[in-house]
């Protein structure tokens, strides 16, 4: 799968971040605080409905509704969207999902 564009809306510590990597590779990088677990953890709940660091042991009680949305907004703000192309297809499609 190649990500053509992607959207964070109201995720962890990203208010909005529209990246058009057009599929090809990419990096993110910045200081600590900067949100790169930020995009990484926005991709890992477009892709599987969950933020796998806010599971399992050692997390604390956190829930990816208490701590999934960013902290000024209302978790139905809370969103990510993707336009990829899929393996073996010429077809971009759109994918998304909400908190």
């Amino acid at each position: 799968m190649k990500i053509i564009e992607l959207e964070i809306n109201n995720v962890r510590g990203i208010k909005h971040l529209l990246l058009k990597p057009d599929g090809h590779s990419f990096a993110v990088t910045g200081p600590n605080g900067s949100g790169k677990s930020g995009v990484v953890d926005a991709v890992d709940f477009l892709l599987t409905g969950r933020i796998q660091r806010l599971l399992g042991k050692g997390t604390g009680g956190l829930s990816l509704k208490q701590h999934g949305p960013h902290i000024d907004t209302n978790p139905n703000e809370a969103s990510v969207s993707a336009v990829v192309v899929v393996d073996g297809s010429k077809d971009p499609i759109e994918i998304s999902r909400s908190m």
